[in-house]
């Protein structure tokens, strides 16, 4: 390319102002940018400001609730919801095409199904009849029974995927966050599951621990160290 075409697609690219003036006279026509458009609108009344407003807001609110609750992970969790709800109270098991879809591998469609049958049958011979009317309804029933956790795994497993499902993003922002105070030039070595120790222990340090129990798992696990330390005695009802 030479100096002057170069030049030229400069000129025209960055025209000084006397050359843009002449050429919307000549042309008749201006720019946008500089053209000021229709002329703006004027509420005649308080009455038509107030009602202007009152419908660009209402308009707001809607399309945010609306691209809020109308996401993926709200209709995984209210079909994983239905389920529960509709096995334990009427005893039928209703399709699992989504949730199967949604987990994958995770899940064994043959074992859910036959697990959610005998809990609908669990359910029915209680005395009286169980009937939940929420998800907590189900934790606690499975917490009041033990023994099914044991005889359900794919419904337990189901009900801890369900629990573990980010409804939100804050809290992997946040655990992101801090990462530049974990992975400092003194943990530059540190391996992955390390890593993901320290922030999960940086991320719940509120949580109350019981260091002695975490002291008997990590002494029972192995049999030199059940030879070598003494657990710590458990407390007393």
């Amino acid at each position: 390319m030479t100096v002057s075409s170069r030049s030229g697609k400069l000129w025209s690219a960055k025209r000084p102002t006397w050359a843009l003036n002449r050429w919307c006279l000549e042309s008749g026509e201006f720019p946008r940018r500089i053209d000021d458009g229709s002329s703006q609108h004027l509420d005649q009344t308080v009455e038509d400001f107030h009602r202007r407003l009152y419908f660009s807001s209402l308009d707001a609110a809607t399309t945010c609730l609306s691209s809020r609750f109308q996401h993926s992970a709200f209709s995984l969790a209210r079909n994983v919801e239905t389920v529960f709800l509709e096995v334990i109270n009427s005893g039928n098991v209703p399709p699992l095409r989504d949730i199967l879809a949604h987990y994958g591998d995770d899940i064994d469609e043959a074992r859910l199904s036959l697990h959610l049958s005998m809990l609908a049958d669990l359910c029915r011979s209680a005395n009286p009849p169980v009937i939940v009317t929420d998800i907590s309804g189900v934790v606690q029933l499975f917490t009041d029974n033990e023994v099914w956790s044991h005889m359900l795994p794919q419904v337990v497993k189901l009900l801890r995927l369900y629990l573990t499902l980010p409804v939100t993003s804050c809290t992997a922002e946040r655990s992101f966050s801090s990462l530049r105070r974990l992975k400092t030039f003194l943990r530059s070595t540190s391996s992955q599951p390390r890593l993901n120790h320290i922030a999960l222990l940086h991320t719940h340090r509120d949580s109350s621990i019981d260091l002695e129990d975490i002291c008997n798992n990590f002494i029972i696990k192995n049999e030199v160290r059940q030879k070598t330390f003494s657990t710590f005695p458990k407390p007393t009802q």
